[in-house]
């Protein structure tokens, strides 16, 4: 890893172990709701103060030696959470304080805040539990699944239930007992729709799961984004589809211009922006709205390289940029 970089006013910074940090190797960055700045790295943890990094578990002697630190959250009534390789370290009202881990079996743990304001913990490694912290230690909330892999990703999802989703496991606990489901054979969980609605897309096909009901529909695959309202939009080699209470849509160079679609933006009037390039490999931006697609091909675009461009951009004052890692067009 080459550190933490940050875009401000026109200006990238870079920050590495020269300016404070524990390690180049950062794991997370998290902004709290006082506006505070924290780096996880795989030897401790960092917070930005003025154009530096301070290691405040260091300076307060409660971090003894360099650890990997995995997660970090933060409630009201708890503060800010960050969980290290063996405790985890609060900060609340100002002041940091340690707590040791009582549960061997929360090794390398993952948490993530409630909409209800609680602090939930999944254990890392097989067998996998949920855990809910009681003022000083977390609880056993659930019962154990033992099934291979290591959780990557934690999310709460509308309803209240709890994904985990990493390599080679994919699990939904739905907090009314203290059950696990455990769901075999799907692709990987891709977005949440505006019902609510997971969806899981694979090569050929999508599944989405509204909590209750499991629908399979074909033709979604590739890279998926929402659209305005109900739509859902999915791009690949094979062209590009529209998803909506009137059914699945796919549309053909013909109408969008675009025979590889590369990236989407959806701005702030609803319309759906796509880039690509056209069969005779010409770079081409295609727009979506109530009156159909509108596909443009600017010259001064043909030096950009599609497979390398960064997603549409619309600023507030209504300018539209793209560009590549060495140019931006608006």
């Amino acid at each position: 890893s080459s550190g933490l970089s940050a875009y401000r006013d026109g200006k990238w910074t870079i920050y590495q172990e020269a300016d404070g940090l524990p390690s180049d190797y950062v794991n997370d960055y998290f902004r709290d709701s006082q506006g505070r700045q924290f780096v996880l790295t795989s030897k401790g943890l960092a917070q930005k103060e003025g154009n530096r990094w301070i290691r405040p578990l260091e300076e307060k002697q409660l971090l003894g030696y360099d650890q990997f630190f995995w997660s970090i959250a933060e409630v009201p009534s708890v503060g800010v959470m960050a969980a290290s390789t063996e405790a985890f370290f609060v900060l609340h009202n100002g002041q940091w304080s340690r707590f040791a881990k009582t549960n061997l079996r929360m090794t390398h743990p993952k948490i993530i805040s409630t909409a209800a304001g609680e602090l939930i913990a999944v254990t890392n490694f097989p067998p996998h539990r949920f855990l809910a912290w009681q003022g000083s230690r977390f609880k056993e909330m659930s019962q154990p699944i033992h099934s291979l892999g290591t959780v990557e990703f934690l999310k709460e999802a509308p309803d209240g239930s709890i994904w985990c989703v990493g390599y080679n496991l994919c699990f939904r606990w739905g907090r009314k007992n203290r059950e696990w489901n455990e769901y075999t054979n799907l692709p990987p969980p891709r977005l949440i729709d505006s019902a609510g609605g997971v969806w899981f897309v694979g090569n050929d096909s999508a599944v989405r799961f509204d909590g209750n009901n499991w629908e399979t529909i074909p033709g979604i695959h590739g890279t998926i984004a929402l659209g305005r309202e109900d739509e859902i939009w999915a791009w690949s080699g094979a062209g590009i589809v529209r998803y909506s209470s009137e059914g699945v849509k796919r549309y053909s160079e013909t109408e969008t211009g675009i025979a590889k679609p590369v990236g989407y933006q959806l701005d702030e009037q609803g319309n759906s922006w796509f880039h690509g390039t056209n069969s005779g490999g010409r770079n081409v931006v295609s727009w979506f709205n109530a009156s159909g697609w509108h596909p443009e091909s600017f010259d001064a675009l043909q030096g950009v390289y599609s497979y390398r461009a960064n997603l549409i951009q619309q600023a507030a004052f209504g300018t539209l940029f793209i560009g590549d890692a060495d140019r931006i067009f608006f």
